[in-house]
């Protein structure tokens, strides 16, 4: 698994690299479960549930405001800077959780979240509604942090992934399974 290195004459050693191998591992297990959108947006949401209300008793002043100036910046930017700006406001949620766990499970999945957000975002942006219901979802998240409270944030994320739970009933014809690109 990668965990331990051989070293002919100087011995085994820990690799360290830990994330490395949980990113493998989980790579493995969707392939082999055969895992669909519907199941990464409910690992996902609870994770980013879990994950901002525990930056609700952890951010700092600094960090809330530069989760404000990447919100600030989506959708004033082209849709592949918006996804990179997408992916940036969550993962900064996460690092202010202070949630080494919740930081490196959304890491060893980013690579099935990256293609999961670019699909997502082009169908909720096909929908000028759904789009400014992201918009404020995103918005309340940040409030939700600004004024440390956790029924709001309970709501940003129940609004943010209603719509992501909405446009994967409507497609789940089109987005059926994941196909990593290992």
């Amino acid at each position: 698994m990668g965990v331990i290195s051989s070293q002919q004459g100087a011995g085994n050693y820990l690799t360290g690299n830990f994330e490395n191998n949980l990113v493998e591992s989980m790579s493995m297990m969707f392939l082999l479960n055969q895992i669909n959108y519907q199941q990464i947006s409910q690992l996902r949401r609870g994770l980013e549930l879990q994950a901002l209300l525990l930056a609700i008793d952890n951010i700092s002043t600094a960090d809330i405001k530069k989760l404000d100036e990447i919100n600030s910046k989506l959708e004033h930017e082209t849709e592949e800077n918006n996804v990179i700006l997408d992916k940036k406001l969550h993962y900064n949620i996460a690092i202010a959780s202070n949630n080494t766990l919740i930081v490196d499970i959304l890491q060893a999945l980013s690579e099935l979240i990256d293609q999961f957000i670019v699909d997502l975002r082009r169908e909720i942006l096909s929908s000028n509604d759904s789009k400014l219901q992201l918009k404020e979802a995103h918005t309340e998240m940040i409030k939700s942090l600004i004024n440390r409270d956790k029924n709001l944030a309970y709501e940003a994320i129940n609004k943010h992934f209603g719509i992501i739970d909405e446009k994967l009933q409507l497609n789940s014809d089109k987005l059926i399974n994941i196909n990593l690109k290992k």
